[in-house]
């Protein structure tokens, strides 16, 4: 293992600042991964395109070298049947990383979406759950704010590795709900649960729930609450499908939540002349749509991405009985 850590962050050194850390990483990492340096070489000569509706904003990529991760097979059978990627024994030759608390290892993602794309994967090879990984996620966050934005892919809406606990980290504000509802304000106050203030997000297209708190615990309370009600309302003893985001701004944690229904649309297993291969994960949820094919760039627009939207999402009926279910039906939507 030791030859694979590029620097370690232990969070007790209190000099050491971990978004320079982790761009000095990626400085290293393109200069000598041949891999790695072509994928940034290809995502810079991506083309975007941008929507709006109704104050909500959203920006479709197109981005070739996705289609790996768009297309994968992600059923027990394929996973099962190939290497696990994050595990410190399989990783390329040339792919380092950092020793983040003595639990995690910060890498570089090999097929970047953004101008600095990380994946923060366990040092065990561990399932894909958040619960008690929760308080990791918050941490990260803080650690590297306010420079970059976490999220969290469940094991069965977006994960490429359902098998490895992982996260990811982006730059801030790359993602389009943080200026939406974080920035404008498009979101209302549903209550407050013992330091952690519940917001719903207006009419995006898809359920949305955000908790702020400035205290790791509370917070911690609230998201174990939260995913209990899931099970409770949706029958289920597994994770249910979460999209998360996260990110600590001065002083508060800000989580945004999306719960879902289902994987992959109905479209991307249509027949090839009618297919959108657009497999969404927590960056899709966000407003960002990653499209592998120039194809499906070009004719995705507001309604086919709203029909995506409206079939993975759960819907908002759903999720305000989840949410009266957290506080045992206390009148929690009365602003």
């Amino acid at each position: 293992m030791k030859d694979k850590i590029y620097e370690s962050y232990s969070g007790r050194d209190k000099t050491a600042f971990l978004p320079a850390l982790c761009r000095e990483l990626l400085n290293d990492q393109k200069s000598q991964w041949p891999l790695l340096q072509n994928s940034y070489g290809s995502l810079d000569h991506s083309v975007y395109r941008f929507l709006k509706r109704d104050g909500f904003s959203f920006q479709i990529q197109f981005n070739p070298g996705r289609i790996f991760s768009a297309a994968a097979k992600v059923d027990r059978k394929s996973i099962a049947k190939r290497k696990c990627f994050l595990c410190i024994k399989n990783l390329p030759p040339f792919q380092k990383g950092i020793f983040y608390r003595e639990k995690y290892m910060i890498l570089c993602n090999p097929l970047p979406i953004f101008s600095e794309h990380f994946t923060i994967a366990h040092i065990e090879h561990l399932p894909q759950a958040l619960n008690n990984s929760f308080p990791a996620f918050l941490r990260l966050a803080r650690d590297l704010s306010p420079d970059y934005t976490i999220f969290y892919n469940g094991p069965d809406c977006g994960a490429s590795a359902p098998d490895h606990l992982h996260f990811q980290a982006v730059p801030a504000v790359s993602l389009p709900i943080e200026k939406d509802v974080l920035i404008r304000n498009n979101c209302h106050k549903i209550n407050d649960m013992r330091g952690v203030s519940l917001l719903k997000t207006m009419d995006t297209g898809r359920s949305a729930i955000i908790m702020e708190g400035s205290k790791l615990r509370d917070m911690q309370e609230a998201f174990s609450r939260f995913l209990s009600a899931m099970k409770n309302v949706l029958a289920t003893d597994t994770e249910p499908m979460i999209n998360v985001v996260g990110l600590y701004r001065s002083g508060l944690w800000r989580v945004i939540i999306f719960p879902r229904r289902k994987f992959r649309p109905s479209v991307y297993f249509l027949e090839e002349e009618k297919r959108l291969l657009v497999s969404p994960g927590a960056v899709e949820m966000t407003g960002f749509i990653v499209t592998p094919r120039k194809k499906d760039f070009n004719r995705l627009d507001m309604k086919s991405i709203e029909g995506i939207y409206g079939e993975i999402s759960l819907g908002s009926e759903l999720l305000k009985i989840i949410i009266q279910d957290m506080k045992g039906n206390e009148g929690l939507w009365q602003q």
